[in-house]
């Protein structure tokens, strides 16, 4: 490569070639959107599939979430707003 004629291709070859390109946190979510998607779709609204669905994708920050803090947030919801 002669990089007297074409000084800046060379960085951008460099810089093309060390980001690295992946879609696994696309593909773990459409993954993810399948299996539930199968065994769900027909019992609950778009609603519910789409709240499931992101806590199925990010796993771990559900993790980190107290099961105090839930329960209590059930508890001091409306019965029509736990639907």
């Amino acid at each position: 490569l002669n990089t007297d004629m074409f000084p800046s291709l060379k960085e951008v070859l460099q810089v093309a070639l060390t980001v690295p390109v992946s879609s696994c946190s696309c593909e773990r979510s459409f993954s993810a959107l399948r299996r539930l998607h199968t065994w769900l779709r027909q019992t609950m609204g778009q609603r519910r599939l789409h709240n499931l669905a992101v806590m199925l994708i990010e796993n771990d920050l559900v993790g980190q979430l107290s099961d105090n803090k839930v329960i209590d947030g059930f508890a001091t919801m409306k019965n029509r707003s736990i639907l």
